[in-house]
């Protein structure tokens, strides 16, 4: 399973709710609910690789180091 867009990222979050929500999953169900975790899981290290943190912190610090002294 591969998440291509944001709005499928948000439905497939709401199909895990859905499946977290049941008290008893049959072995079928948990098989759907682990790959779509784990399909949710590697599109957000996908963003996460587009958007790299440090870069976003070092380039605070550089527009607002004077704010340090």
């Amino acid at each position: 399973m591969i998440i291509s867009s944001t709005t499928e990222y948000l439905q497939i979050l709401d199909e895990i709710a859905e499946y977290i929500e049941k008290d008893d999953l049959t072995v079928q169900e948990l098989r759907e609910l682990n790959l779509k975790k784990l399909a949710v899981k590697k599109y957000e290290m996908q963003e996460v690789r587009k958007y790299p943190a440090t870069l976003s912190l070092i380039d605070d610090f550089r527009k607002n180091k004077f704010f340090l002294n």
